[in-house]
């Protein structure tokens, strides 16, 4: 179910972990469940007719590398935050409706402007600050490999868990 408008961003100045994180996420909820696509792919011209039927059956849209400088596409945010309802136009088909369910996330390395601070877009933001810097010295490259052989069916129950004392709290805590 996905009953809570959020948009989630990962903010921290590189060397952090945060794509790692995402990809943790990412195997866990399946290729077939994840779209990895610029958020401006919805406001381009030429892509931006054709960019939602790349959300129909996915849970997560994940923007990996937002631009420096660049704004948030706080429509496309607001719309796609909360299930609703959304028209698909694929190239080459004709067009149809969906539910979309998908989650934008945005990892970035700068905060992004905006020219929407209203509640609308504020109240379904949900940053998490990655304040660390991982080291050449600390880095490991197997890491990654590891946790997923290892680690993810835990990362699965505990996220299970986590979201089932959200919804009986009914809110994210701050």
């Amino acid at each position: 179910t996905r009953n809570m408008a959020a948009w989630v961003m990962f903010y921290g100045k590189g060397s952090n972990g945060k794509s790692m994180v995402a990809q943790v996420l990412q195997s866990i909820m399946g290729p077939r469940s994840c779209a990895s696509m610029s958020l401006t792919e919805f406001q381009d011209g030429r892509k931006g007719a054709h960019a939602e039927a790349g959300l129909v059956g996915k849970l997560l849209l994940l923007d990996d590398d937002f631009k420096h400088g660049a704004s948030l596409p706080d429509d496309v945010l607001k719309k796609i935050s909360e299930t609703k309802q959304l028209t698909a136009n694929p190239k080459y088909g004709g067009t149809f409706n969906f539910m979309c369910r998908c989650t934008p996330m945005i990892l970035t390395n700068h905060w992004p402007r905006t020219s929407d601070l209203s509640w609308g877009l504020v109240r379904r933001a949900k940053v998490f600050h990655f304040n660390s810097t991982i080291t050449d010295e600390e880095a490991d490259e197997t890491l990654l490999g590891r946790i997923l052989a290892n680690e993810r069916d835990a990362i699965f129950t505990r996220l299970v868990d986590a979201w089932a004392r959200l919804q009986a709290r009914g809110h994210f805590m701050v």
